[in-house]
């Protein structure tokens, strides 16, 4: 079969928060996009579009789907986590197993590049999830002796229609609805929040300038360059909804193991490329 000759990007996990975002951008954009969802998972995030094409991972083929379109980029945005449902298998399965298989693919592919939805891995703290993107980290550093390959480290991200189970949304929508009480810990881990919007236009930064890399496997740091603390957060969740009834009890949960107290990103190479965030905290946080 002779591949159609539009060049799409493919975009994994299109239903959720980011793969739902970056689509929409990139088909304002103009460009032919194909996602990759979970048959179980409606396309309530997607809209419409003549240049969206939208494939069932559990059900497609990879190998026909490479076949047929010019697939120039993959966006794995995919992922999997405790928090998100997860046992240890499908955590594997989703952060490790399927996404090998798109690198094996784009490899096969030649000139596909592969953009990875990462995160900020701490040497200290260690789960099932961290484990799980410690391992792929390896399996794209492999890969990228044939393909160039990015790993975008993303920070805490949030925003509009992000998952409830998110912690600034969480948070936020327990003090709309005044609970009498939030159980919390002591609240002083400082974090570095990214808008979404921030975080896709940070995505088109590389996607526009990716062919210019001068190393097959980079690493970027996407965050906003400033960390907050945890209780500062909260509290200005509270004062945005205008909660004055809801008890923040700071210090009722422990720390996890090995938490991490201090995180901030090192965006500079995404300025390098004409990127900043745009977003305050406060503006984003309405």
């Amino acid at each position: 079969m002779t591949k159609k000759i539009d060049k799409y990007i493919l975009i994994t996990g299109i239903t959720g928060f980011l793969g739902s975002s970056l689509a929409k951008f990139l088909l304002l954009k103009g460009y032919y996009v194909i996602g990759l969802k979970r048959s179980s998972l409606v396309n309530k995030n997607i809209i419409d579009n003549n240049k969206l094409i939208i494939f069932n991972s559990d059900r497609a083929s990879l190998e026909h789907i490479f076949s047929e379109y010019h697939i120039d980029i993959i966006i794995n945005t995919a992922t999997s986590s405790h928090n998100r449902g997860g046992d240890l298998s499908q955590i594997m399965d989703a952060n490790v197993a399927f996404p090998l298989k798109l690198l094996k693919q784009a490899y096969i592919d030649n000139n596909c590049k592969f953009i990875n939805a990462g995160t900020f891995i701490p040497n200290k703290y260690v789960d099932s999830y961290f484990l799980s993107k410690k391992i792929f980290i390896s399996c794209m550093k492999e890969y990228s002796k044939h393909i160039k390959i990015v790993d975008m480290r993303l920070q805490m991200l949030y925003g509009k229609h992000s998952s409830p189970t998110q912690f600034v949304s969480k948070i936020a929508l327990d003090l709309l609805k005044e609970k009498e009480c939030l159980n919390l810990t002591k609240g002083d881990q400082e974090r570095d929040l990214v808008y979404i919007d921030d975080a896709v236009s940070a995505f088109y930064a590389v996607i526009n300038n990716i062919n210019d890399f001068k190393d097959q496997y980079t690493e970027v740091d996407l965050g906003s360059g400033v960390s907050i603390s945890i209780k500062n957060v909260v509290k200005k969740l509270k004062k945005i909804t205008s909660n004055q009834t809801t008890c923040l009890n700071f210090g009722s949960i422990e720390y996890r193991d090995n938490e991490i107290m201090s995180v901030k990103s090192d965006n500079e190479f995404l300025r390098s490329l004409g990127w900043e965030p745009r977003t305050s905290l406060d503006k984003g946080l309405k």
